[in-house]
């Protein structure tokens, strides 16, 4: 799935669609990432790293 980001979508428009992606076992293609809002960007990040390296004290 291929996505066109722009300034308008926030982060919660990032987490339907990373949703989205994840339930029907897509691949995402996201065009213009660098055009997001640098505290989107910021919590994306933070989102993706959570989920590659959970907390080892659970």
């Amino acid at each position: 799935m291929v996505f066109n980001c722009d300034e308008g979508i926030d982060v919660h428009s990032m987490g339907r669609i990373f949703i989205g992606i994840v339930k029907c076992g897509a691949w995402g293609c996201f065009d213009e990432f660098n055009r997001l809002e640098e505290s989107v960007l910021s919590a994306i990040s933070m989102q993706i790293q959570y989920h590659n390296f959970p907390n080892s004290d659970d």
